[in-house]
């Protein structure tokens, strides 16, 4: 029950360092059993020996264990991590029917998982959202202890874009005017000719984005634009307020593939075993094994 900036600080605090010295690449959910990896800048310190007492104690003083320590010469920053791999037992579904199970896996497999953001980023009954909108109806740019809130905001948006391009019925389609990412190099690109990239969109080489609004943010065309205009709109914001906010913006991709993922059956339930990129949430891929409607 650990939050990764917390388990930084304790650990900036047992070494003596600033909190800057501390690096990880990504957050791991607190009501989870991790394993991550977080860089020590230790330069400073002359004797080996003494860094060894020193990562003693943090078995002592937190509630975790060390499973590998090696020496690097870069720190871990954001946006180093690939991804995750996850390991999660769905309790209470050993009645349900493995050949309805394995009929939603197969679904995700051709035709993708929605890209939203898990609602442990909107905080316990929406608390985070409640405060970001608090802040957004002062008008003015967020603090930086209040960045946080911004990019609530920002992921509350993609998800009412998400639900309205489903709604369109546009999930499984490209469209002339998207902003489209490369899934194996990241590559963004306007589409031009929508039909010329249907096979590379069926084939899973590509996928729409959608808007992580800001002043810097690539806006697409046609279809796809007027619709990121309409989500900006229900919160009354526009371009010239983005710039105001300080939100530089980006775009985040629509839809994702599980990699090496196998589902078990236990006495318990099902056992999924999968790799997410980073920044997708496993709450959301659950959530299609929970529902009680066929998908």
């Amino acid at each position: 029950e650990m939050e990764t900036g917390f388990l930084a600080q304790e650990l900036a605090k047992i070494f003596g360092l600033p909190q800057n010295k501390v690096g990880f690449s990504g957050r791991k959910d607190k009501w989870a059993l991790t394993i991550q990896w977080f860089s020590l800048d230790l330069s400073s310190f002359q004797q080996r020996n003494h860094v060894n007492n020193l990562l003693e104690r943090i078995e002592e003083q937190l509630p975790v264990k060390i499973k590998e320590v090696s020496y690097h010469t870069n720190a871990l920053k954001a946006g180093h991590l690939l991804g995750n791999n996850f390991k999660i037992l769905l309790s209470g579904t050993s009645s349900a029917s493995p050949a309805l199970v394995n009929k939603i896996q197969k679904e995700i497999e051709k035709k993708g998982l929605p890209n939203f953001f898990g609602p442990q980023r909107f905080g316990y009954e929406g608390k985070n959202l409640e405060t970001a909108n608090k802040l957004l109806e002062r008008n003015r740019p967020f603090r930086k202890k209040e960045k946080f809130y911004a990019s609530v905001l920002q992921a509350h948006l993609f998800n009412l874009y998400l639900i309205l391009r489903i709604q369109e019925n546009s999930f499984l389609e490209v469209l002339e005017g998207d902003i489209c990412k490369k899934h194996e190099t990241g590559g963004i690109f306007l589409v031009k000719n929508a039909e010329r990239e249907r096979k590379r969109f069926l084939n899973k080489e590509i996928s729409f984005t959608g808007p992580i609004y800001g002043y810097k943010m690539k806006w697409p065309l046609g279809k796809a634009k007027k619709w990121e205009e309409e989500i900006l709109a229900q919160v009354n914001l526009e371009g010239q307020i983005l710039r105001q906010l300080r939100w530089k913006g980006s775009r985040r991709v629509g839809r994702i593939f599980p990699k090496d993922w196998t589902i078990q059956r236990t006495e318990e339930g099902f056992c999924f075993s999968f790799f997410l990129p980073k920044g997708s949430y496993a709450t959301i891929l659950m959530r299609e094994f929970q529902k009680t409607d066929n998908p």
